[in-house]
C-alpha cells in the first residue's frame, strides 16, 4: 500500500478514474507500479495492519483489488436493510420471554458485578509483550522524508494525458455497457414471428425504446464530458508533440554543438601537441648546434688563443637561434670564451715578477709570450741564467709547463682576491676561465681536468651571483641551488 507525496496518479476504481494526490488516502495497486512510483519519489510505502476479526476470508482475497462489482455491492446493501427491519420483531420476542427469568438473571448479574468491581480495582498487570513493545516503539526512528524530485514539464504533461486516456477508457466501458443493453433489447425481435397487429405494435415500441436509448446515451453528461475532454486531449497532445519536437531539436543542436566543440578542442589539442613536439625538436636542434659549434672551436681557435675569431664564429649562427633555449645556449658558449680570455688577460697583466718554485722568474710578459729566467744565489751573488722566451700557445696545454700553469692559477686566480685584489665578479670569471682551460686545453694531461671542479665550486660558494653561470657552463658539477 502506498501514499502519494507529490504529483498525482489515476486510479481506476468501479469504472471511474480517480486522481490520487498527496491529500488522498493510501491505496493499493500492482506491486511493480508501486515500486516505480516510490523509486521516482512520487509516493511512499505505507504499512497498515488489517484486523482479522473484522475481515472475512472472502474480503481478504479482495483486498488486492480493493474494488467490488457494482451488483455485489447492491446485494449487500439490500441484505443490511432487511436485517434492520427484522431487528424490532426479535426484540419483542425476547421481551415476551417472561419476567421471572429476567429477575433470576438479575440476581446472578448483581453478584457478577461485585466480582467485576473488585477485579477492576486491582491494578492491571502488564503483559511482557506489551512491556517490550513500548520501548521498541519509542526507539523506532522517524521515517526519513525522501527528497523531492524535480519532474520535467514533459513528464507532467504525459501524466495528464495518461489520466485522460484512463477517463476515455472508463467512458468507453460505460458506452459499451449501454450498447450491450440495447443489443439485448434488440435481440428480442427474434421471437416476434407472428404477422399480426400486436407484433407490429411490439416492433414499433421496440424501435422507440432503441431510439430513446441511443438518445439518452447522447444526452449523458459523461458523453458530453468525453467529447469536450477529447478536444482538450487533441490540443494538449498536439502541444506536447510540438514541445517534444522542439526539445528534440534543441537536444540535437546541443549535441551537435558539443560534438563540434569537442572536435575543435581535439583539433586544437592535436595542433598544440604537434607544435610542442616541433618546438621541442627545434630546441634540441638549436642547442646542439650551439654546443657543437663551440666544441669545433677548441682546436681551431681556443688552443691558439684566438678569442676574437672564436666569438665571431659563434655569433655567425646567432640568426639561426629562434628559441629561447637556443639563444641561452649560444650565450653560454660566448660566456665561456669571455671567461677564458679573462684568465689570459690576468696572466698578461699580473704574471710579471712571479717566481716559480724551481727558481725561475717571469721577467717579461706580452700578449704573445712570456719570458722566464732562472735566478740563483751563489755566495751572496745573484746568478742569472739565459732568459727563456715561451709563446703562450706552447705554454697552454703542454705537459712540460703544467706545473708553471698550476702555480700561476693558484697564486693569481684561486688566491687572487687577496694577492692581486681582484673584484668578486671579475674573480669569478677568471675562476671559470681556469676551470675551462683545464678541461679543454689540458684534456690530454693526466689529472689536470679533475682539478676544474674545485675552481667552479669555490667561485659559486664565495660569490653566489655567479652560481647561475656556473650551472649553465658546468652542468655536470654540483654547485647547489640557484637563488634568483
Amino acid at each position: 500500500m502506498i501514499k502519494m507525496i507529490k504529483g498525482n496518479y489515476g486510479l481506476l476504481k468501479d469504472g471511474q478514474v480517480t486522481a490520487m494526490t498527496k491529500d488522498s488516502d493510501p491505496f493499493e495497486i500492482d506491486p511493480k507500479k508501486e515500486a516505480d512510483l516510490i523509486a521516482a519519489g512520487y509516493a511512499v510505502k505505507i504499512d497498515i495492519p488489517v484486523k482479522k476479526s473484522y475481515v472475512k476470508k472472502e474480503d481478504a482475497k479482495n483486498t488486492a483489488t480493493r474494488a467490488k462489482p457494482a451488483e455485489a455491492e447492491k446485494k449487500e446493501e439490500a441484505k443490511k436493510e432487511e436485517a434492520k427491519k427484522e431487528e424490532p420483531k426479535d426484540a419483542k420476542k425476547e421481551a415476551a420471554g417472561g419476567k421471572d427469568a429476567k429477575d433470576a438473571k438479575g440476581a446472578k448479574d448483581a453478584k457478577g458485578d461485585k466480582k467485576d468491581a473488585k477485579e477492576k480495582a486491582k491494578p492491571a498487570e502488564k503483559k511482557p509483550a506489551e512491556q517490550e513493545k513500548k520501548p521498541a516503539e519509542a526507539e523506532k526512528p522517524a521515517e526519513e522524508k525522501k527528497p523531492e524530485v524535480d519532474v520535467p514539464m514533459a513528464v507532467r504533461q504525459v501524466t495528464d494525458l495518461w489520466k485522460d486516456i484512463y477517463f476515455f477508457r472508463a467512458s468507453g466501458m460505460r458506452v459499451q455497457a449501454h450498447v450491450i443493453k440495447l443489443l439485448q433489447l434488440a435481440e428480442t425481435v427474434n421471437g416476434m414471428t407472428a404477422e399480426n397487429k400486436e407484433t407490429v405494435e411490439k416492433i414499433g415500441e421496440l424501435s422507440r425504446l432503441l431510439k430513446d436509448g441511443l438518445g439518452s446515451l447522447h444526452s449523458e453528461k459523461f458523453v458530453e464530458m468525453t467529447q469536450r475532454r477529447a478536444g482538450d486531449f487533441h490540443r494538449k497532445a498536439s502541444a506536447l508533440v510540438k514541445a517534444a519536437k522542439l526539445q528534440i531539436d534543441r537536444a540535437k543542436a546541443k549535441a551537435e554543438q558539443a560534438a563540434k566543440e569537442a572536435a575543435e578542442k581535439a583539433a586544437k589539442a592535436e595542433a598544440e601537441a604537434k607544435a610542442a613536439a616541433e618546438h621541442k625538436a627545434r630546441i634540441e636542434e638549436e642547442t646542439t648546434k650551439a654546443q657543437t659549434t663551440f666544441e669545433g672551436l677548441i682546436g681551431l681557435r681556443l688552443k691558439t688563443l684566438d678569442w676574437e675569431r672564436a666569438r665571431k664564429d659563434l655569433k655567425r649562427i646567432e640568426g639561426d637561434m629562434t628559441t629561447l633555449e637556443g639563444k641561452e645556449t649560444l650565450r653560454t658558449q660566448l660566456k665561456k670564451v669571455d671567461c677564458m680570455e679573462a684568465l689570459h688577460k690576468l696572466f698578461i697583466e699580473k704574471a710579471k715578477g712571479f717566481k716559480f718554485r724551481d727558481g725561475h722568474v717571469v721577467i717579461a710578459v706580452d700578449k704573445d709570450s712570456l719570458t722566464i729566467q732562472r735566478q740563483r744565489q751563489v755566495r751572496g751573488k745573484t746568478i742569472k741564467e739565459e732568459p727563456q722566451k715561451i709563446a703562450w700557445t706552447r705554454f697552454y696545454g703542454k705537459k712540460d709547463y703544467v706545473g708553471y700553469m698550476d702555480q700561476l692559477m693558484d697564486h693569481l686566480v684561486m688566491k687572487g682576491r687577496e694577492t692581486v685584489r681582484t673584484s668578486a665578479l671579475r674573480w669569478s670569471e677568471q675562476m671559470f676561465g681556469a676551470a675551462l682551460t683545464l678541461q679543454l686545453l689540458y684534456s690530454e694531461v693526466e689529472g689536470a681536468p679533475e682539478l676544474a671542479p674545485k675552481f667552479v665550486q669555490k667561485a659559486a660558494t664565495d660569490f653566489e651571483q655567479s652560481r647561475k653561470w656556473a650551472k649553465r657552463m658546468f652542468p655536470e658539477i654540483d654547485v647547489g641551488e640557484v637563488v634568483e
